[in-house]
This record gives structure tokens, sequence and C-alpha cells, in this order.
């Protein structure tokens, strides 16, 4: 439930901003300047941007609900989940949560992964961990290398300055403790998302450090200066005066909620963009956008499919109710039977060719003139115009699925469907690049160290922690016990076998590992990006890894460049069906090798005299396993699962390179249509990826702004 503190100068903001300004969900014009599909954390930057010109109309849409303050939500311990979710809930915050799973992972152990996406007014960003950094210098040189002009590192700086409110309020005891680097000249301070450090810690992060200073890995300073390779606390999301959660928003939409000219509509699905002269084959019924009433809740058809996912994953055992299983994500069943693919995908090294596309890039770019959107399958479809453009800022799951609704993407994939191909993109939907992670499990057994301890372990101690934090924003529920956080590289995780890796990735044979059937402008640009991928693997300074660390014995490591390459398609022309998602996780065997070496290096870690100190109780994986290489790779067969960090599905690439926008966002063969979420990434940043998200919006802005 709600919990109002009287003191939270956030809670009283957000309420006085709704009541001053246009209410949400107020009825709609039949027509507005721009019309922003996703409200989370690029389509809320961007409405706020566009909307400081008065004269200008702006519309989002959003399929979520507006939260209600919830003390999980907003309290930065709980890292967006309820501790008493709803029973019918797979991730702890099922109102707030898309609630989707894969296709069986047949790479892995054939089975699916829960799949949460953050849904609601401020996306994402109202169920995060809060993390924040932007990656390495080359991932964004990368990107201008792809032929992106304008999106190097030099060129994203300024943004993703412009985006925070930078407060550097660590004390420099605990800087000197735990190693926290600042360098205030890559920060920005008059943003509009506070970023802050936490001011409460674990001893455990100090053992953490120490031992993977003792195997060579650095301290790495200040990561937002683009320099990660290394070891470092991370500044967060968090407002550092209230120490509450710092959403999308309560960043860009609350503090200008009085804006006449910012409409939002909660509770409205997207299901078709509407071009100019395509008439689509389908006779669903639409209503005047003015018609539609407050925002009503969408509803997925996940029926018995949603069985197969996992129980309520929650990596960071914050719930001690769960057992060992479900918080490595281990406890999968077998899917129920469901459609089939429409391309079978198996390991290969030749390519089916993609059938001639029956309708090829239009001479003349077309326009989209209208979106199509519903509060529920059930639910009168409106239509509402848009006169200067549509923005799509779904995310890198719903962006590239609303476009092949509307018949943009592989047009012989869509025509199978019956779905009327209007602009033929191969690329839509291709690309798909996750971080996916292993949790390990090594209880720390030390009597003189006190682990946190997970919401309703200790009764006594939660009164007390909830009393200091909304009395004077203090104490352990400040911030997640996720405090400490290292990205090392292949070298420095593996150096006697990392130039040997790299050059057997980068001699993989052309398009080698991809799904059957992907169009050869998609199997160009990923041998674009494996030169790249292969010649990162033998530098120190590139990171590979993501080590997340609990402070009570459980590391979590991600892959931070996986190699593996996969795909999001519809799964028939009803816009509320559920999803094909498919990441193919483990496709490329490169990846599982990477694993493989981390938790060997993760073995030595826990055996290193600063880890020692803590007596970690090595459970999973076992020295035994770690020891066995086939055995091992069984394992992480068993144990991946997502970071939650879709992009890449409507990359930004040359037309060439399986593109879908081109340097400017712009999708290909449209006049009006651009792209501003993670799915235009064409290579996934070494980052958590709100910071870049951000960042990308804010540019964004003002390519809109100067092509107006």
């Amino acid at each position: 439930m709600p919990y109002f503190d009287p003191l939270s100068l956030t809670t009283l903001f957000a309420l006085s901003s709704f009541a001053c300004g246009r209410p949400i969900n107020d009825t709609l014009l039949e027509e507005y300047d721009y019309i922003i599909v996703g409200g989370g954390p690029s389509g809320l930057t961007v409405a706020n941007r566009l909307s400081e010109e008065p004269n200008v109309t702006v519309l989002v849409l959003e399929a979520g609900p507006v939260d209600q303050d919830e003390e999980w939500m907003r309290v930065p311990f709980f890292i967006g989940n309820d501790p008493n979710p709803p029973a019918d809930a797979l991730s702890g915050h099922l109102d707030y949560d898309w609630n989707l799973g894969t296709e069986p992972q047949t790479y892995l152990d054939g089975k699916s992964r829960h799949y949460p996406l953050g849904r609601g007014l401020g996306g994402g960003s109202l169920v995060n961990g809060m993390l924040w950094n932007r990656g390495n210098v080359d991932d964004y040189n990368d990107w201008a290398t792809l032929g992106n002009p304008g999106w190097s590192w030099d060129d994203m700086l300024p943004y993703f300055q412009k985006s925070e409110r930078f407060s550097s309020d660590v004390s420099p005891k605990s800087a000197a403790q735990y190693g926290i680097g600042r360098d205030d000249s890559v920060h920005g301070t008059s943003g509009a998302v506070n970023v802050s450090f936490q001011q409460h810690f674990y001893t455990a992060s100090a053992n953490f450090y120490s031992g993977l200073g003792e195997l060579g890995i650095p301290n790495a300073g200040d990561t937002n200066a683009g320099l990660t390779a290394g070891a470092s606390f991370l500044p967060l999301s968090i407002d550092s005066s209230t120490k509450t959660r710092a959403d999308a928003r309560r960043s860009h939409y609350d503090p200008v909620a009085s804006r006449d000219n910012l409409y939002i509509s909660t509770g409205q699905f997207a299901t078709r963009l509407n071009l100019e002269g395509v008439t689509q084959s389908d006779e669903e019924r639409t209503v005047s956008a003015s018609a539609v009433g407050q925002g009503s809740q969408p509803g997925l058809k996940l029926n018995s499919i949603i069985d197969s996912f996992l129980n309520n994953l929650n990596i960071f055992n914050l719930f001690p109710s769960q057992g060992l299983d479900d918080l490595f994500g281990l406890k999968t069943r077998s899917a129920p039977p469901r459609l089939p693919p429409q391309h079978e995908q198996r390991r290969s090294t030749s390519r089916l060719k993609r059938a001639p596309s029956p309708s090829p890039l239009p001479s003349s770019p077309l326009r989209i003139t209208s979106v199509e959107h519903a509060a529920t399958a059930s639910s009168p479809r409106a239509t509402t115009r848009a006169r200067r453009a549509v923005i799509l800022a779904a995310g890198a799951i719903h962006t590239p699925l609303l476009l092949q609704h509307s018949g943009i993407g592989d047009a012989s994939f869509l025509a199978s469907l019956n779905i009327t191909p209007a602009i033929d993109l191969p690329g839509v939907g291709h690309n798909y690049q996750d971080h996916f992670m292993i949790a390990t499990n090594a209880p720390f057994r030390s009597a003189s160290y006190v682990a946190p301890k997970g919401y309703g372990a200790d009764a006594s101690a939660d009164a007390a922690n909830r009393a200091a934090f909304w009395a004077n924003h203090s104490g352990a529920w400040t911030a997640g016990p996720p405090n400490g956080v290292a990205f090392p590289s292949l070298v420095g995780v593996a150096p006697e076998k990392a130039a040997g890796m790299a050059e057997a990735a980068g001699r993989q044979g052309e398009g080698m590992y991809l799904a059957e059937g992907v169009d050869d402008t998609v199997v160009k640009g990923w041998e674009a990006q494996k030169r790249l991928l292969a010649g990162a693997l033998r530098e120190a300074n590139r990171s590979q890894f993501e080590i997340l660390n609990d402070n009570a014995g459980h590391f979590t490591w991600s892959l931070m460049k996986p190699f593996s390459r996969g795909q999001v398609r519809v799964r028939s022309r009803d816009p509320f069906d559920v999803p094909a998602i498919d990441p193919r996780y483990g496709a490329n065997p490169t990846d599982l090798s990477f694993f493989a070496e981390a938790l060997r290096f993760n073995h030595r870690l826990l055996a290193t005299r600063a880890m020692q100190q803590l007596q970690p109780d090595e459970q999973y994986p076992t020295a035994d396993v770690v020891a066995d290489d086939a055995k091992l790779t069984d394992l992480i067969k068993q144990a991946i699962f997502t970071e939650y960090h879709p992009t890449g599905t409507a990359s930004m690439l040359p037309l060439g390179l399986g593109g879908v926008v081109d340097a400017r966002l712009k999708v290909y063969g449209t006049q009006n249509l651009r792209i501003m979420d993670s799915s235009i990434m064409p290579m996934i940043p070494a980052a958590h990826l709100q910071a870049c998200v951000y960042a990308v919006a804010e540019k964004a802005a003002d390519l809109i702004k100067e092509d107006a």
C-alpha cells in the first residue's frame, strides 16, 4: 500500500503538480503536433523538451498506470520489488510490469526465462536497480564507426551531462574506504534526473574491492568518465535530499505538469501506426480520440503461457522466504505448447536465404498520419492524428512490435501473418542484444560481519529502518544491498586466454550463429559489429563483464558485450497477443566460454585473503563444478537469465547493415517517424542502460527541434 511520508517533498510536489496542471487522462484532442508512444525515461524526456515550446502540442501514450507512491517503489532498498506481491505476480511488481517471458532457449536448457519490463508512467525507471553509469568511451566511438556521425563519446558527453543533476555528497572517509572516485568535469549539475551516491555502506564491499585488487583488477575511479574496466561504486538515480528513487515521472513530468500543451494518457496501448496511402487489411472499428476516457489497464493474452515463466525472480536475496533455486532463476518448467516459430533457429554455419521481398523501400518516404490505440484487447480502437511527427519510445521489445503491426519490417514475414507490408525493413526486431547474467552463491559465515537482512527477516529491524528512512532519510533503506560493482575486462579475468579467445571470435565465419533466414544486410551489420567486439577483447580497458556484489555472498556476473544476437517478433496480427521474444542466449558459443572464465575467476576471488576474512561458503557453483569443464558448461546453460537490458531491435545503422533508423533517428522510408529508446543502440554499452537512454533522448529532442 502507499506510504505517505509527511516530510517527503517528492510526494507533496508530485501531488501539487498534478493538482495545478492538466489532469492526466484529460479528454484528448483530435490532433497533436507530436505523439510519443511510451511514457518511460526516453518518452518523458522528449515530451518535456518538446513541450518547452508553448505553441507545440505533445501527447504521450503510456500503456501502464500512474504509480500511487508505493513504499516499495520509492525506497531504494527494495530495488523496485514489492516484498508482499499479489499471488499472481511473477516479478514482485505486477501492476508495473509487462510480465513477459522468452521463447524456450534452445542453446541453453530449452526453458523460457521470465522477462520483466517496466510498465507505467516512468517505465523501467520505476522498478530498475537505479545504477547510473555510461559505459566506455569506445562503446560510443563504435557507434560512430558503424556509420553514425554525431554519436561518438565526445558527441554524447554533453547529453550525459545535460540529463543529470549530480550530487557528489559522499563523505571523504567513505570515499577513501571504498575507493569512490569522482570527476566533476564529466558531470552535470542542472539536469532533470537527481543522481547521487548512497550514504549507507556494508564493509564487505571493501573486502570485495581488496580481493579484486589482489587479482589485478584496478580501481576505476569515476566510471562515468568513460574508462570503466575496473572496480568502483556507482552513483544511483536517487534524490540526494530525500534519498528516494528519482524516476522519469518525478524527474521529467512532475516539474512541468502545469504546461497546458502537454497531454498524458495512461492505460493506452498503441496498436498500430497509420501510414498515408497504405490500407491495412483488418476491419477493426475505431473511434475518435476525444471519445477516449480515463486510462485503464491493458492486458496481453498471456493465458497459460505465463505458467512457464519463473516465480518472482529476485537475485539480491531481499526476501529470504524464497528458495535458492528461485534466487538463481533456476526453478523453471518446460514451456507449454505454443505457436511454432516462423523460422527454425538452430546453430549452423549456413543460412537460409530470405524470400524475395514483395514490397521494396518506397521511392518516396511515407508519412505517419496517426496512431491507433486502445485500453484493452476488447476496447474500441481510437485514432489520434499527428501533425509533425510520431516518436516511438516504447522500448526494445514493444517498439519493433508496433513497427511490425504497422507493416514496417521484414515484408515476407509480415505477409505470412496477413499483415500488409508497407515498408520492407528486414532489420526490424533483429540485432537483439542483452546483458545476460549468472548469480553465484557463497554466503558469508563470519560472525563479526553483519550482512544485509531481507525484508521480513527481522520485524524490529524493519520498523527501525522504516522510521529512520522516513524521519530523517538515513539508514539501510537509503540504498540497495548491491552497492559494490566492478566492470573487468576479459584481459583482467583471463589474462592468459584473452588473446586466443579474441582471435577465435574474430575467425568465425560470415553470419555464423545468426538465426536462420536473416537478411543479408543484417548479416553484414553483424560482421561489422563482430570486428569491433573481437578487437575489444584484447584491450585491458574494455569491460567485458560486470560483477554485482550484494554484500551477503552473492556475486552476479553479467556479460557486457555479448556475441549472441536474438530477435523480437509479433506472433500474430493481434497487437495484444503475447510477443515472441527470443534473445537466443548462448547461440554464439563464445558467450558460454566467457561465462566459464568468469566463474573460474569468481572461484579465485573467493579464495583471496580479503574475501576469506568473510568466510564465504562456496555453494554455487561448487569448487568441483568449476574444475570440471563439462559440468561447468551444463551449469551455465541452466543458470543464465537476463539483466533486463534489451537493445538493438531497431538499430541505428546504415540501411545496408540492417539498419532501421538513420543517424538522426528517423525510420528509413518514412518522413516523420522517429525512434529514441534503447532499440536504436547498434551495440549495447558496457553499462546499466538508464543513463544511456536519458542521454539518447536528450540528443533526440535536439535533433527533432533542429528538423522542425
